[in-house]
């Protein structure tokens, strides 16, 4: 069975409908050049520049953009990908169409699967699966992931980790690189953020936010027509489940709740139990933690 994977990179017809462009438009034609929000571009040149990050760009470029949600200890190993493929991507459209074209991480601060985001699976000296979690506070609980506040707990948890696996050529260097950057660390999202902002300080890639206060403001209309297109449909009928509508609707249900279930947008083939890398698995709590492969 062919996987969603190799159907975007053979651009099956049966996918193809779902995208606005082929993937290989991304070599043969040149990307849409327009005026980024001059409030946006003022306001992602002060988050950067607060974790010391001062990438180039002018905002009337075209983007590559990825993301991930923030997690301790930097988040999955697959952000790293994500980002370095991004760079390389705007670097290629660049040069094949003589466009500027930037790389955007998107850090998903507004996340607020805390449980997700506070917990790593890691192979010990042993090689035996282990994990780390951040304890949250009661008053913390539904917060969006950059209102989380990081306390010493969180070195704590350097320690732990440093001392349960096995020692490697530059692990001092890495304990010291967590430590000095949750010091410097207001929140979990902030810490996630400067960890990547750190590897990948002398790349021109650019970090945003989406609780940067302009760039609600310039989705507040997108968001707002979202509300109000909800809010007027009629309750799913279960047999649409699936559809679109359906789906949406059950999103807005699950951000009322106070502690929801793990939600499917997560969901991912580099989330499978082969690739599991600082990340929890998707499963029911009780059920014990895979066998961590190298």
């Amino acid at each position: 069975m062919a996987t969603l994977r190799d159907a975007y990179i053979k651009e099956s017809s049966g996918l193809r409908a779902l995208y606005a462009n082929p993937i290989s438009s991304l070599y043969s034609s040149p990307p849409k050049v327009f005026d980024w929000n001059p409030q946006l571009v003022d306001a992602i040149r002060a988050f950067n520049s607060d974790f010391g990050h001062s990438p180039p760009f002018s905002g009337n470029e075209a983007v590559v953009i990825t993301g991930q949600q923030p997690g301790i200890f930097a988040g999955p190993l697959y952000s790293v990908y994500k980002a370095v493929t991004t760079i390389k991507l705007a670097k290629t459209i660049s040069k094949e169409h003589g466009v500027p074209c930037v790389p955007v991480f998107w850090v998903g601060s507004e996340d607020h699967d805390f449980e997700e985001a506070a917990t790593i699976y890691y192979p010990s000296k042993k090689h035996i699966s282990h994990s780390l979690a951040l304890k949250q506070t009661p008053e913390e609980v539904g917060n969006s992931l950059h209102q989380v506040k990081l306390t010493g707990q969180i070195h704590d948890l350097i320690d732990t980790l440093g001392d349960s696996v096995a020692t490697a050529e530059f692990g001092e260097d890495i304990l010291t690189f967590l430590n000095d950057s949750a010091r410097e660390s207001a929140s979990l999202s902030d810490w996630s953020t400067q960890c990547l902002v750190r590897l990948f300080r002398n790349t021109p890639l650019v970090f945003f936010a989406p609780h940067l206060k302009a760039a609600r403001s310039v989705a507040s209309p997108i968001i707002g027509a979202a509300i109000r297109l909800i809010t007027s449909e009629p309750a799913p009928d279960p047999s649409r489940i699936g559809s679109r509508p359906a789906r949406i609707t059950a999103t807005v249900i699950a951000l009322g709740r106070t502690r929801s279930s793990r939600s499917e947008e997560h969901t991912s083939e580099l989330q499978s139990r082969r690739n599991l890398v600082c990340r929890p698995p998707l499963e029911k709590k009780k059920t014990p933690p895979p066998p961590c492969t190298l």
